[in-house]
């Protein structure tokens, strides 16, 4: 899988929406839930590659599952700085 901002509308405007691009077969596209955000935003994807994180549009942190096209939104405010970790889970 692939994830991608694109923009939105007029470029001077500076909105972008997430797509995940499922690479293969049929190369089916998805709109990331609630991604619709200024062009500064940042991504990342967990350890395993399971779940997208990602700037919400509410200014908050979310997760996208991309296999289920589950989200969760956390209380955690996002992104207004640039620092991204990626680490094992031992549970």
């Amino acid at each position: 899988m692939l994830a991608a901002y694109a923009l939105t509308g007029a470029a001077r405007q500076g909105r972008v929406r997430l797509y995940v691009v499922h690479l293969g077969g049929a190369g089916r596209i998805a709109v990331v839930p609630s991604s619709a955000v200024l062009l500064s935003a940042d991504l990342a994807w967990t350890v395993r590659g399971s779940w997208l994180l990602y700037q919400g549009s509410s200014g908050h942190l979310w997760a996208y599952q991309a296999a289920t096209g589950r989200t969760r939104r956390f209380s955690t405010p996002c992104c207004q700085y640039t620092a991204t970790v990626a680490a094992r889970s031992r549970g």
